[in-house]
């Protein structure tokens, strides 16, 4: 019983970090879309998550194959991924950080 209660204050500990670092995304976010355009912006974070990992699939020797039924799924989330990106940026852009992080977190209950 206390090796349960240990991996889970330890899982609730992890989940509070999380919930920090997600709820700091607004207020980096607003800092770091005052500095350019959206379209440079998302353009340059992708670039640098692309050559951050590019060194790991070498590394560990990932297949990067895929599938052909899979190309369709990989399309649609990453075209969905790049817009909510797009208007995330852009709305912190024109709007505030709090009420932001405020609107996400209730409206995405309600719409899931």
């Amino acid at each position: 019983m206390f090796k349960r209660f240990q991996s889970q204050s330890f899982f609730i500990a992890l989940l509070i970090v999380s919930m920090i670092i997600w709820g700091g995304g607004w207020p980096a976010g607003k800092a770091v879309s005052s500095y350019g355009s959206v379209m440079n912006i998302l353009t340059s974070r992708y670039l640098l998550v692309v050559l951050s990992m590019f060194p790991f699939i070498l590394w560990y020797k990932i297949d990067f194959s895929i599938k052909k039924e899979g190309w369709i799924h990989l399309f649609c989330a990453g075209a969905l991924l790049a817009f909510y990106s797009f208007l995330f940026l852009d709305g912190l852009q024109k709007g505030f950080a709090g009420a932001a992080g405020v609107l996400v977190t209730t409206l995405n209950p309600i719409f899931a």
